[in-house]
């Protein structure tokens, strides 16, 4: 998104958390507007935006779903859109996770449970998108 937005990484990790949200709902509103086939990762806060959240479900998006404890452990509190978290509260990410998840699975047209093997992830999702 750096080269998108012109914000350099150090620069986007020192946004104010609504202004990033912006640029994710602006980055995924260019995504969508495109004729085109391609792959393209969305920012967990487009999971607030109603109107993508519905402009999802026109499109084929996949939701990469991981338990709520693996993200836990895998999110740290420093870069882009760590700058509500302080210290070891993570208060603001299970919020944000149940909130959220629901709105992910209304959208996607197929949700993957991860596993531990990003090979048998892939194979799952190659399967499945015929």
């Amino acid at each position: 998104m750096s080269e998108i937005s012109g914000f350099s990484i150090k620069e986007l990790s020192e946004l104010p958390v609504p202004k990033l949200h912006e640029l994710e709902a602006s980055y995924l509103e260019n995504v969508l507007s495109r004729e085109m086939q391609l792959i393209a990762g969305a920012a967990g806060s487009i999971g607030d935006h109603a109107v993508l959240m519905e402009k999802l479900k026109s499109v084929f998006s996949i939701y990469l779903h991981i338990p709520l404890e693996q993200a836990l452990l895998r999110v740290g509190t420093i870069g882009v859109g760590r700058q509500a978290i302080t210290g070891s509260n993570n208060d603001i990410l299970i919020e944000r996770y149940e909130r959220r998840d629901p709105r992910y699975r209304a959208s996607a047209k197929l949700v993957v449970d991860l596993t531990d093997s990003p090979e048998v992830d892939a194979k799952f999702i190659l399967q499945n998108l015929g």
